[in-house]
């Protein structure tokens, strides 16, 4: 896997790779609906961004060997676990990975919030101060968009007191990470050694 498209990935969609492609389409959307010019008419800023952004989606799904063909669990690397831990012939049981192939650990599940889309600051609307009533600029939702980390010197940017400025909200669903095990290389058995032969 080409770790300048993983960085690509993470850095514009919050995505790891492999994906399918409609997690990448999913993510593209939501990107899109913080710096679309439809949505931000005049701003070049988010011109600019949206432009950047319609340049990382064509690299992505230029690169088809990012893909996977379903939502079937996979190591880091991509390899089907359903397809690990076959097994070598006269070879005994990995002590690594137990004979599966893999290793898991467990991690946090992450959702984006919503309001700021990840980044955890939000730009208060200068029309209605963020109060948001009856304002035709904001649409009365009191914000205009998000803006990225590095953009604390604009003018109305806040944290967001929806996520406290995390950028999501952690969930109690658990999920887990998969990784080729690195001691029988996916086979789930060790090589015989020359003793076992003789």
């Amino acid at each position: 896997m080409n770790l300048n498209l993983q960085k690509i990935a993470q850095r514009y969609f919050n995505l790891d790779l492999p994906c399918t492609e409609k997690a990448l389409q999913r993510a593209y959307y939501r990107v899109a609906k913080t710096c679309h010019s439809d949505i931000f008419p005049g701003d070049e800023e988010k011109a600019k961004k949206f432009k950047r952004l319609n340049i990382a989606h064509e690299l992505l799904t230029a690169h088809r060997e990012i893909f996977i063909e379903d939502d079937a669990p996979r190591t880091m690397g991509g390899d089907l676990l359903s397809e690990l831990g076959k097994g070598i012939p006269g070879g005994s049981t990995c002590g690594g990975c137990g004979g599966k192939g893999y290793n898991s650990i467990q991690i946090d599940s992450f959702i984006s919030c919503k309001r700021c889309a990840g980044t955890g600051y939000v730009i208060k609307c200068p029309s209605c101060k963020g109060r948001g009533k009856l304002c035709s600029q904001c649409k009365g939702v009191g914000w205009l968009g998000v803006v990225s980390m590095g953009g604390n010197d604009l003018v109305g940017v806040r944290e967001c007191e929806h996520c406290g400025g995390e950028g999501g909200f952690r969930t109690s669903k658990p999920q887990f990470r998969y990784y080729l095990c690195d001691g029988c290389f996916g086979a789930g058995q060790q090589p015989p050694t020359h003793n076992e032969v003789r």
